[in-house]
């Protein structure tokens, strides 16, 4: 029996649920900062920075925009209040965690962030630096 004909049998086999898992994992990890790019941000996000760019689109931008740049119902995080001078990792920490009261701006409240962790705030807040950078408002 020839190396083709002893693989045939497992090539035709449905791949474990261990390796699929794997591989969507490595997908989601990988091609996430890729997705930022691809859907029209100009920014070119870093790889290590997926998840906080990934929670920020889910849970923050509706309110504080894309890339942070605000809306009609929220701040934009890219802006000198923001920076970590003027407000800390810990203070924007505390707003995700458990909600914060007006200040600055006419947009009411800002409410706790549901079913958000500290370490995805945590991530949430590298990427808010992050784009503070990029944007100028802070340097490395």
């Amino acid at each position: 029996m020839n190396i083709r004909e002893r693989i045939a049998p497992l090539t035709k086999q449905p791949a474990p649920l261990s390796m699929i898992r794997s591989t969507l994992l490595i997908y989601a990890l990988f091609f996430t900062p890729l997705i930022a790019h691809s859907q029209g941000s100009s920014l070119n996000v870093p790889f290590s920075l997926g998840r906080g760019w990934t929670a920020f689109e889910n849970n923050c931008s509706t309110c504080h925009g894309v890339q942070g740049s605000g809306s009609e119902k929220g701040p934009p995080l890219i802006h000198p209040y923001y920076v970590p001078s003027h407000h800390s990792d810990e203070s924007i920490l505390r707003a995700i965690m458990s909600g914060t009261r007006q200040h600055h701006w006419g947009f009411g409240d800002m409410p706790p962030v549901s079913g958000i962790s500290e370490p995805e705030a945590r991530q949430i807040i590298l990427y808010i630096r992050w784009l503070q950078m990029e944007k100028g408002l802070i340097s490395n």
